[in-house]
C-alpha cells in the first residue's frame, strides 16, 4: 500500500520531503509511524480523500482499528504551505512531509469531543474539515471547521476579517480560526454535510437538515465565497434528452428545493449540478464551460470541473461509455486536441475502443484530468491523463502539455509489484495515485 504524487511542489505540497517539482510519480513521505521512508503509517488502512489548494494539501485517512463493519477512526494529515493558517494554528511554517493534524485543530474541546473527521476540502489558500458527532450526541449537527485565507469570503465568514479576528469564534475555548459553521438554530435544527465541494474561491455544500420536532429531513444547498460571476446562482439547462424548444420556467437563481443532487462540481468561476436527468449551471461561460447541451447528454452519471472546463461522465458501466467535455482547451485539457475554447460538448478522444475498458472514476485538477479505467482484457486498473502539464503533474517524465488521453499509470517502471490503483486525486498542477498491493484488501 502506497501513495504516489507528481507535479508542482514549491512549498512541499506533494509530501515528498522536499520542494522540487516531480515530473514522475514518487512516493509520499509521512512524518511519523513509518517503517520505511515513503510508506504510509502502519495504522492507516486506506486513504479516503485528498484535497489541495495552491501550495497545500490535506489527506483524510482511515485507520486499521475496529471490527469489520464498524466505523473505524479517521485522521487528517497535512503538508505544504501553512503561512495563512490553512494547515491550522500550529503549522504556520508548513511542512514537506505529511504530518498529522493535532487534536486542537480538529476541535477536541468539550463541545466537539468525540467528533470524527469525515471530509476535507481546500480552496486556493483555505482549508475545510467536516466533523461528525458521535452517535450518543442525538440531534447534534456536523461541524465545519474553516482555516486560512478569507480573501473572497472563502471562510464562510464576514469578508475582510483577518485570521486573528476569527480567533474565539468557534465553540468551546475559541481555538479556531474562523470557527465551525452551525445550523440555522441549534435548538430547533441539525444538519449533516453530505457534500462540500470547493472551487477556486467559492464553496457549495449539500446539507441534510432535520428538525427536533420532525422525523424527516430536507436537502439544502448553501454556498459562500466569490460570486462576482454568478457562480452561486444556479439556473437550469434543459432536461436531459428534452427537445431544444422545451421551455425553462425556473430562473430565480436558487436551486429548487424539491430536486435531489446526483453530482456537483465547481470550477474557477462556474458551478454545475446534475440532478437526476437535469443539469443546472451557474457562473461564467466565457470559455464555453457552461455550453452543456442537455439534448446531447444521455445517461449522465456525474459532472466534473477544471478551472475553465466541464466534463460529464455518461453510462460508465456500458460498453459505449463516454466523457463529454466543453470549455477551455488551450492546454489540451478537453482531450480532443488543442482548441482555444469549445462552445459545445464533444467526446474525449481515447485511443482505444471503449468496450475494451470500463471507466471507474474521474478527477479534475486546475487544468488537467485523470481517469481511472479498468481493462476488460485482463490488464488491470490503469490511470489515463491529459491536459496542462507544466509542472510534470501527469507523471510522464516531461513538462509538455498532453492534448489527448495517454496512459500514465502503470508506467513501464512501476508495473506489477505495486498492485492495483484504488483512487486518484488531482489538484493545482498536482496528481496523486493511491495503490494497494495484490495481497491487500
Amino acid at each position: 500500500m502506497a501513495l504516489f504524487s507528481s507535479g508542482s511542489n514549491a512549498k512541499g505540497q506533494l509530501g515528498s520531503g522536499d520542494t522540487s517539482d516531480k515530473h514522475q510519480f514518487s512516493r509520499c513521505s509521512f512524518s511519523s509511524g513509518c517503517s520505511d521512508v515513503g510508506d504510509l503509517p502502519s495504522d492507516i488502512a486506506s486513504v479516503i480523500q485528498i484535497a489541495s489548494g495552491s501550495n497545500h494539501t490535506l489527506l483524510l485517512a482511515e485507520s486499521a482499528d475496529g471490527p469489520p463493519g464498524r466505523t473505524r477512526s479517521r485522521s487528517v494529515w497535512v503538508t505544504g504551505d501553512g503561512s495563512r493558517g490553512q494547515l491550522g494554528p500550529h503549522n504556520h511554517r508548513g511542512c514537506q512531509t505529511f504530518s498529522r493534524l493535532d487534536d486542537v485543530t480538529l476541535g477536541n474541546s468539550s463541545a466537539l469531543r468525540g467528533y470524527t473527521p469525515v471530509a476535507v476540502a481546500a480552496l486556493w489558500e483555505t482549508s475545510f474539515l467536516v466533523l461528525r458527532p458521535p452517535e450518543w450526541k442525538h440531534g447534534a449537527s456536523d461541524a465545519v471547521i474553516a482555516m486560512g485565507a478569507n480573501d473572497f469570503g472563502d471562510l464562510g465568514q464576514q469578508r475582510g476579517q483577518t485570521q486573528e479576528q476569527h480567533r474565539g469564534r468557534g465553540r468551546g475555548r475559541g481555538r479556531q480560526r474562523p470557527t465551525h459553521n452551525d445550523s440555522p438554530s441549534e435548538e430547533e435544527y441539525f444538519f449533516r454535510v453530505r457534500r462540500l465541494e470547493p472551487g477556486l474561491h467559492h464553496v457549495v455544500a449539500v446539507l441534510d437538515v432535520g428538525s427536533g420536532s420532525s422525523s424527516g429531513v430536507r436537502q439544502c444547498l448553501v454556498g459562500w465565497g466569490a460570486s462576482r460571476h454568478g457562480q452561486l446562482q444556479f439556473r437550469p439547462v434543459l432536461e436531459i434528452g428534452a427537445s431544444a424548444s422545451a421551455s425553462v420556467t425556473n430562473s430565480t437563481g436558487v436551486f429548487p428545493e424539491e430536486r435531489s443532487i446526483t453530482s456537483l462540481a465547481l470550477g474557477q468561476h462556474h458551478s454545475v449540478i446534475l440532478s437526476g436527468e437535469a443539469l443546472f449551471t451557474a457562473g461564467s461561460n466565457k470559455k464555453g464551460q457552461l455550453a452543456l447541451d442537455a439534448a446531447v447528454v444521455r445517461g449522465a452519471s456525474s459532472v466534473h470541473c477544471t478551472w475553465n472546463g466541464t466534463y460529464v461522465l455518461c453510462r460508465p458501466s456500458d460498453p459505449d461509455w463516454q466523457i463529454l467535455a466543453t470549455g477551455s482547451g488551450d492546454r489540451g485539457q478537453l482531450g480532443v486536441g488543442v482548441v482555444s475554447a469549445q462552445d459545445g460538448l464533444r467526446a474525449v478522444s481515447f485511443p482505444f475502443a471503449t468496450r475494451s475498458k470500463r471507466v471507474q472514476s474521474i478527477a479534475c485538477g486546475s487544468e488537467h484530468v485523470l481517469a481511472v479505467l479498468v481493462s476488460l482484457e485482463g490488464e488491470g486498473t490503469e490511470v489515463w491523463g491529459w491536459g496542462w502539464n507544466e509542472h510534470g503533474n501527469l507523471g510522464l517524465g516531461h513538462t509538455h502539455d498532453v492534448n489527448v488521453p495517454v496512459k500514465i499509470w502503470p508506467g513501464s517502471e512501476t508495473a506489477p509489484p505495486l498492485g492495483s490503483v484504488v483512487s486518484v486525486w488531482a489538484g493545482c498542477g498536482t496528481s496523486w495515485v493511491f495503490v494497494k498491493g495484490r495481497s491487500e484488501g
